[in-house]
């Protein structure tokens, strides 16, 4: 009886551990099935020893949409190998046209990037590198929505697109022209091998969609009742009526925007109103930096954010000089011989700062004293006060001028008193 009893209470205690060993494999399938595939991912972003850095892109026209995946070397589409998990991406002719070759598009947004899954639309498996080391590319469990999930697409233009993996910086690469050959993901670009477009089941080739050429986003900084600016082909048309927006004594006791300044003798006899002033800058949308410098010349060589015209540091037939630059307003500006213009920082819209001031006849824009990038005066112009950073109206760093932090007669700033670095156009 006691031997039975044992047995009993060891029999109890196999069928408890088996239980647990059951409850532990169903817990471990489930979490291999379905969780991300971050939990289990390298920690960190391995590249492969890539050379190149990917800018994601955003392409909304593809999210949701049902496409097929063609390689612009050998013409194959990429397909699942099978349906189970862990299968290898491959590449097989188009004569498979079952859904095996079939992918919906999935867009992530992370951190204000746009990043892609592709989801078979047979098993809802989305395609992932094997590992850092590993360059094979495989079917991950349809839970694994992680970042070994999500890939760049990178324009290549003739509507070709690299496939960049969000984790390893890799490149998705048909590695073969072969039929039936396992796709891998590579460290660097080879040829039509990573290149890759986008097909609707129809057969048509996925196209961008060219972005119309837009106004730069420092032209909204110009007053709309003084100018009026509009693109011309590859040009942007500047006209204006060439007057200030702001007070100035120039304009005359009884204008509403006369203003009373210590001028005296110093002042030129002509007033504003009544002037025709209005001119006409043509300049290039893009513009470039030439070989060479263009020395500028008498008369207009920019249009202010005001409306009225920049000139250089010189008057008449010589420099600038002590008299004369008494004579201008609080502003920086005066008469003569027809229109009101500046020579000096025009403190009605930039005083020791970074805001615009305008853009000048070869196209390129200016600034005030201090840089948007630093919060500071340059330190880097050239000769002509221009440097290539980043401004509060750029994406990306763009060649432009400042007004030199460097004083004139001991108490002024020249708005240019340099060579154009570009092409000028003529003020008409």
């Amino acid at each position: 009886m006691k031997k039975v009893t044992l047995y009993s209470i060891a029999l109890k205690h196999r069928i408890r551990n088996l239980k647990t060993e059951l409850i532990v494999l169903l817990v471990l399938s489930f979490i291999l099935t379905n969780c991300s595939n971050e939990d289990f991912e390298e920690q960190g972003t391995a590249n492969l020893d890539s050379k190149a850095t990917y800018t994601p892109e955003r392409h909304e026209d593809l999210v949701g949409q049902t496409l097929r995946i063609e390689n612009a070397g050998s013409g194959l589409w990429a397909r699942i190998s099978g349906s189970s998990n862990y299968s290898d991406l491959q590449v097989a002719n188009q004569s498979h046209t079952w859904s095996w070759t079939k992918w919906i598009i999935e867009e992530v947004e992370v951190d204000g990037a746009y990043y892609y899954r592709f989801k078979n639309e047979s098993n809802s498996k989305r395609f992932r590198p094997y590992s850092a080391t590993n360059t094979s590319v495989y079917m991950a469990p349809s839970g694994w929505t992680g970042s070994w999930t999500q890939w760049m697409i990178v324009s290549q233009g003739n509507n070709e697109f690299l496939i960049v993996n969000r984790a390893t910086n890799t490149i998705l690469s048909a590695s073969t022209n072969t039929d039936y050959t396992s796709a891998q993901h590579v460290s660097q670009t080879d040829g039509e091998a990573t290149l890759w477009s986008f097909r609707d089941m129809d057969g048509n080739l996925y196209e961008e969609e060219e972005e119309e050429p837009g106004l730069h986003a420092a032209f909204a900084e110009f007053d709309e009742d003084e100018t009026d600016i509009y693109l011309d082909g590859d040009n942007v048309v500047i006209e204006t009526t060439g007057y200030p927006n702001h007070t100035s004594y120039y304009w005359g006791e009884g204008h509403e925007l006369y203003l009373d300044e210590d001028i005296g003798a110093n002042a030129t006899p002509s007033t504003i109103p009544g002037r025709d002033a209005s001119a006409i800058l043509t300049v290039s949308a893009d513009p470039q930096l030439a070989t060479s410098s263009t020395s500028t010349q008498l008369g207009t060589i920019g249009i202010s954010v005001s409306g009225a015209a920049i000139f250089n540091d010189q008057e008449g037939n010589g420099p600038l000089n002590t008299g004369v630059a008494r004579g201008l307003d609080y502003s920086g500006g005066h008469i003569g011989p027809s229109v009101y213009h500046y020579h000096l920082e025009p403190k009605a819209f930039t005083d020791d700062d970074e805001n615009l001031v305008g853009v000048l006849a070869d196209g390129f824009f200016i600034y005030g004293r201090k840089c948007n990038s630093t919060g500071t005066y340059p330190t880097d112009l050239d000769v002509s006060g221009g440097h290539t950073h980043t401004t509060q109206h750029s994406d990306g760093p763009e060649y432009h001028y400042h007004i030199k932090n460097e004083l004139y007669l001991d108490q002024y700033y020249l708005i240019f008193a340099g060579d154009y670095q570009g092409t000028p156009s003529n003020v008409m």
